[in-house]
């Protein structure tokens, strides 16, 4: 946004912090500004999406992330308010074992193992567990959950009873179900991520090489999901993103592909060449166009009261019914592509009425690690 608009909203942000202070009640959007450049940061911040590896993320992310959460939460109201406004009788560290034994009867047959770091108050309601995922001693990235605060049931759809036996879980598939993708001249690609997202970044560098490869044989764009996870920093890097598409297209993959690396938007822009006069332009007329700001600010109108409402690409998002980020779109149709570039380009190049010379071509087969930096994945396919 605008400089001033920046100075105007730090500001008030510092205005409502003082408010806040003084209040008994955690407030729900605050993110610690200093720990907000870092994945583990914004994590241990705010509720945020679980990152697990492999059939985890079929047995939690479903039940927890979103849109998990809102129906986990309307479960719970089903099941009578459990733990809404009731304490737990039991004390932190009897909490921290009680949660920690149960996913890891879910994780332990997966060769994972879960390490509950802390459980801090989130609101009248609710605890958030932060936790970390290991695997042969390696860390798979910091996790976070609801915990009613009887100590009772996880949040998820349905509530997880810490109290009952861990649920049967069904495997995954070991094949996507096939959906049939309508042909054309020209394919047209749309991405939805969050732009700090760790997974959407995992998807974003396996997409770049395809969009050198076909360049523009296929129209490959960065579409945003409609909520965010991150807070202030995604908002602005989403509008950033927007922006470069818009009115400096022919700069946005040397952007994006600094961005997906380096994570720093400065240095990014001034590799790309971006032109800066014309992007804070485009991101005042696109804060006002979406009324991002606004929604920002409005935290009534936060997603299950937790997540600001990102609506630059609000009716594409219902249109397809994203829910996460990533969401990969090939002429109109979701489809559930591998996050290699050789993945990638054979889900595009499926889609041509006649394949191009360029899809011959093999790109890499291996997976790019989530979140920022380079380096291969271990095959998980987490989402945000």
């Amino acid at each position: 946004m605008t400089a001033e608009k920046d100075a105007e909203r730090q500001e008030n942000e510092e205005e409502n912090k003082e408010e806040e202070d003084s209040s008994e009640e955690t407030p729900k959007g605050e993110v610690d500004e200093k720990n907000s450049n870092s994945l583990t940061g914004v994590l241990n911040a705010k509720i945020a999406a679980l990152a697990i590896v492999g059939v985890v993320v079929g047995i939690l992310i479903g039940q927890v992330a979103l849109p998990g959460i809102g129906i986990g939460l309307v479960a719970l109201e089903a099941e009578g308010n459990i733990g809404l406004g009731d304490e737990a009788t039991l004390d932190k560290t009897e909490l921290e074992a009680k949660v920690q034994d149960y996913i890891q009867e879910i994780v332990g047959p997966q060769g994972l193992n879960i390490e509950v770091v802390s459980i801090e108050s989130f609101n009248e309601s609710f605890y958030t567990v932060n936790f970390t995922l290991l695997k042969d001693g390696i860390s798979q990235g910091d996790n976070a959950i609801f915990l009613t605060k009887d100590g009772l049931a996880l949040v998820g759809n349905p509530p997880m009873m810490l109290d009952e036996p861990v649920p049967q879980v069904q495997q995954p598939q070991q094949e996507p179900q096939a959906v049939e993708v309508q042909k054309s001249d020209k394919p047209e690609v749309e991405v939805f991520v969050m732009s700090y997202c760790p997974y959407g970044l995992q998807m974003q560098k396996a997409v770049l090489p395809v969009m050198k490869l076909l360049g523009s044989r296929a129209d490959i764009e960065t579409k945003f999901v409609s909520y965010i996870m991150h807070d202030w920093q995604e908002i602005e890097e989403n509008t950033l993103q927007y922006c470069i598409q818009k009115e400096q297209n022919e700069k946005y993959f040397d952007y994006l592909n600094c961005f997906v690396i380096e994570g720093n938007s400065q240095a990014c822009l001034v590799s790309a060449g971006v032109n800066l006069e014309s992007l804070n332009n485009c991101a005042a007329a696109a804060d006002a166009e979406f009324g991002i700001t606004a929604a920002y600010d409005d935290k009534a109108s936060w997603l299950n009261g937790v997540y600001p409402i990102y609506n630059v690409h609000k009716e594409l998002n219902e249109l397809y019914g994203v829910q996460g980020s990533p969401a990969f779109v090939i002429n109109g149709t979701v489809v559930s592509a591998g996050r290699s570039p050789e993945a990638v380009k054979q889900a595009i190049c499926n889609a041509f009425n006649e394949a191009p010379a360029e899809c011959s071509e093999v790109l890499s087969s291996t997976q790019a690690a989530p979140s920022f930096g380079t380096g291969a994945g271990d095959g998980s396919e987490g989402y945000c």
